[in-house]
C-alpha cells in the first residue's frame, strides 16, 4: 500500500511539473549550462520565438520555450486575465528547473518576455531569480496608466492614429470592467509599475516605434518610472523601427541584443 501511495504521489508530481506545454533543448553534454526562458504574449503561441531559439542555443544557452494555456485560440479576456496566470508559470518554472537541476545553471538565467509574457517574466524574475537578465519586448508596463492615456495636443498625425487604435483596445477593456469580467485587482496584478516589484536584474526594454498599442510619449514616461522604481537594476532601453512584434527578431544579428546577451560572459 505504501508503494502504491508513493507511486500516486510521483504521478501527481509529474502531472504538476509538466502541466504547461513547452519545448526544452539542453545544449549541455555534461554539467550545467545557462538557461534562456521564453514567454510569449497574448493571442500568440511559442512559435513566435522559433528563430530566436537556435540563436540562443548557438550562444551556449539551453532554451525553455513555454506555451501559455490559451495562445492563438484564446481571446483578450481569457488570455490576459484568465488561465495564463503568472503564478501558474512561476510554479511551473520553479519545479522544472528543480527537476533538471543537473543540466541548468541557476546563476546564469535569462528570461525573455514578449508583451503579456513580459509582465509574467518580471514576476518570475522578482520571485525566483533576482540576478537574472531580463528582456522585455513590447511589454505593457502599466495597464492602469494606459486606461487614462490621452495623446498630447501637439502629437503628430502618426501618433494620433496610433492613439486612436490604442483607444479601441482600451474600450474593449472598459467593456470587460462594466460587464464584471475584469476587476481592479486583476488590473493591478497585470501592471508592473506601482506594484511593489523591485528588480536587481539587468533589464533590456525593447519597443517598436510603430507599435500602435503604446504611444511613444507614454512609453518614455513609463520607462522613466520603471527606472525610478527599480534603482538597483541596470536598465537599458532600445527602440526598434518596427511594430508590436518588432521587424527583426534575430537576437545574435542585432548588436543591441547580442551585447546584452553576452554581457558578463566574455
Amino acid at each position: 500500500m505504501k508503494n502504491v501511495f508513493s507511486f500516486l504521489l510521483f504521478c501527481l508530481f509529474i502531472t504538476d511539473v509538466f502541466a504547461l506545454e513547452y519545448d526544452f533543448k539542453s545544449v549541455s553534454k555534461s554539467g550545467k549550462a545557462p538557461l534562456a526562458i521564453f514567454i510569449h504574449g497574448a493571442l500568440q503561441d511559442k512559435s513566435i520565438f522559433s528563430k530566436d531559439l537556435k540563436s540562443f542555443q548557438h550562444a551556449g544557452f539551453s532554451t525553455l520555450n513555454i506555451n501559455l494555456p490559451t495562445g492563438k485560440d484564446g481571446d483578450l479576456e481569457s488570455d490576459f486575465f484568465g488561465r495564463s496566470d503568472q503564478f501558474e508559470v512561476i510554479h511551473f518554472v520553479e519545479r522544472f528547473v528543480s527537476t533538471n537541476a543537473e543540466k541548468i545553471d541557476e546563476k546564469s538565467i535569462l528570461v525573455y518576455g514578449q508583451s503579456l509574457g513580459g509582465v509574467i517574466a518580471v514576476k518570475l524574475v522578482s520571485e525566483l531569480y533576482p540576478s537574472a537578465k531580463l528582456i522585455l519586448e513590447s511589454t505593457p508596463l502599466s495597464v492602469a496608466q494606459e486606461f487614462t492615456y490621452l495623446p498630447p495636443k501637439d502629437a503628430s498625425a502618426w501618433d494620433k492614429a496610433k492613439a486612436k487604435s490604442f483607444l479601441l483596445m482600451k474600450t474593449a477593456l472598459f467593456e470587460m470592467m462594466i460587464d464584471g469580467k475584469l476587476t481592479e485587482k486583476q488590473l493591478e496584478d497585470r501592471s508592473i509599475l506601482g506594484n511593489n516589484t523591485r528588480l536587481e536584474a539587468k533589464v533590456l526594454l525593447l519597443f517598436g516605434q510603430k507599435d500602435w498599442r503604446y504611444p511613444l510619449d507614454l512609453l518614455h514616461q513609463q520607462s522613466m518610472q520603471f527606472m525610478e522604481e527599480n534603482l538597483e537594476a541596470e536598465v537599458f532601453i532600445h527602440m526598434y523601427d518596427g511594430d508590436h512584434y518588432l521587424s527583426s527578431r534575430d537576437a545574435l544579428n542585432n548588436p543591441v541584443l547580442s551585447e546584452f546577451i553576452f554581457w558578463d560572459r566574455r
